[in-house]
């Protein structure tokens, strides 16, 4: 069987215990019916008691091959499984087929379109972010085969020919995603730009009343014209709503994250003098670090962009799919200045160490998105000229 992948994943591995971070401590942990059914059986050793204390039945779940049982936390937000050196206990003396769905897949992302299946991998994994960002040759994508037999939980399993999309954009999403992309890794233009026609390219999508219009837009898309707007990577607006951006979430409230709190404390801490010179510091610690280093960013949207199926699944409208990813670009500029600032300067470590709990925190936060959509709705934010005065 064939499967469509970003290249990256060919060497990916799990490195176990050296890894700087842990999928299991600060997430909650599911497990699916038949891992469930597995430990039921397991007797006469002290993962009886472990298993009988922290593993239920989730009586909201909603799958049972995914979350038909959920394992309780200690206070510490640590999997009562891990042992000393961070690794399963389950795992350790059953082997990898005791490992619940959840665990076996993480960080890899299954997605099918049109039956055709489709892997890539979250960056709030360390080795996958490592891998994802530093490539300056950008992220390329590369059909191969699977050979996995393990059953695999697909994120969003998708029919483009279905009669309720007929004439519709998601008629087209295999195109209008591949379009998508290819602005993202088009290094002729900056990222602002990039972000501006890949705007203006979606919300033209939602006012295309058939698949004749739809067509035309794609064709003039690939033309790839900035428009008059006067892009500015600081302006008075990005300051103001990203802060704005970052109140929505309520770091202090809703994360758990010791790095990402410590990230957003240092880069607020920073930001909040109104005496600095922030667009000359801007140019001394955040833009030569990135002067030659564009594809870090680049990567990561794609990947990003690649894993969702943008613009076709993180909203309702597929314009905030669009305001969301813009949003997570704000803040994330935002906090890198402060950080920059802060250090006096960027490293390749800082950069790995805040992307990927930035990926750990806001791309698995379980509210985040709707309340960011909300706001959209409440500041009128529908089109791309209010995208230019509310969030540019």
């Amino acid at each position: 069987m064939k499967i469509l992948r970003p290249d990256y994943m060919e060497a990916f591995k799990c490195i176990g215990s050296p890894c700087v971070d842990n999928c299991c401590i600060g997430w909650d942990v599911d497990i699916d019916e038949q891992t469930f059914e597995k430990y039921q059986k397991i007797k006469g050793n002290p993962l009886e008691t472990l298993i009988k204390d922290f593993i239920h039945v989730n009586m909201a779940e909603h799958d049972c091959t995914v979350n038909f049982a959920v394992v309780s936390l200690m206070e510490n937000k640590r999997c009562p499984f891990l042992d000393d050196t961070k690794l399963c206990k389950i795992q350790s003396k059953y082997g990898e087929a005791y490992l619940s769905n959840v665990c076996a897949q993480y960080p890899r992302i299954y997605n099918r379109i049109n039956n055709r299946l489709e892997v890539s991998a979250s960056i709030s994994c360390p080795e996958i972010a490592k891998s994802v960002l530093f490539n300056s040759k950008g992220v390329q994508f590369e059909t191969a085969e699977w050979a996995d037999k393990r059953q695999v939980m697909i994120s969003y399993d998708v029919n483009t020919k279905l009669k309720a999309f007929k004439g519709k954009p998601a008629e087209q999403l295999q195109k209008i995603r591949w379009i998508c992309l290819d602005i993202m890794q088009d290094g002729a233009f900056s990222l602002e730009e990039r972000f501006e026609i890949i705007g203006q390219f979606v919300y033209g999508l939602t006012q295309a009343r058939n698949k004749d219009e739809i067509t035309n837009l794609m064709n003039q898309c690939r033309k790839k014209n900035v428009s008059k707007y006067d892009l500015d990577a600081l302006s008075n607006n990005m300051i103001k709503r990203s802060k704005q951006i970052l109140d929505i979430l309520d770091p202090k409230s809703t994360i758990v994250s010791e790095r990402f709190l410590h990230h957003y404390k240092e880069s607020e801490k920073v930001l909040k003098d109104r005496d600095l010179n922030l667009r000359a510091l801007k140019h001394q610690y955040y833009d030569s670090y990135f002067e030659n280093r564009g594809y870090i960013f680049e990567n990561y949207f794609v990947n990003h962009m690649f894993k969702s199926l943008f613009p076709f699944t993180e909203a309702e409208w597929i314009f905030h799919a669009y305001l969301l990813m813009l949003c997570r670009y704000q803040m994330m500029k935002r906090q890198l200045l402060g950080i920059a600032i802060a250090h006096k300067g960027l490293t390749d470590e800082l950069i790995l160490d805040y992307f990927q709990v930035f990926s750990k925190a806001i791309e698995h936060h379980k509210t985040f998105m709707l309340d960011l959509t909300e706001w959209f709705e409440y500041m009128k934010i529908d089109n791309m000229k209010s995208v230019k005065k509310i969030l540019l």
